[in-house]
């Protein structure tokens, strides 16, 4: 067996809200997670924001220490 058969690549979380990123991730395992604000109004105002950037890349093989970056707008 290869190893790469039970290895999925890594989703794409864009379009995606943040909390429902966030969650998905801790559920696939991965801990260090950083959140950049790329729009100030995103905190104000109670909105919901989404993601609109990602780190690594959707179809990429990270380990579970990498570090995943999600850019989050409102």
């Amino acid at each position: 067996d290869d190893l790469f058969d039970s290895i999925n690549p890594f989703p794409s979380f864009v379009g995606m809200r943040r909390d429902d990123a966030i969650r998905k991730l801790k559920e696939m395992g991965f801990k260090n997670i950083e959140v950049i604000n790329t729009d100030k109004k995103c905190e104000k105002e109670g909105r919901k924001c989404k993601v609109s950037e990602q780190e690594p890349r959707e179809g990429e093989f990270p380990g579970f220490e990498t570090l995943i970056k999600l850019y989050i707008h409102s």
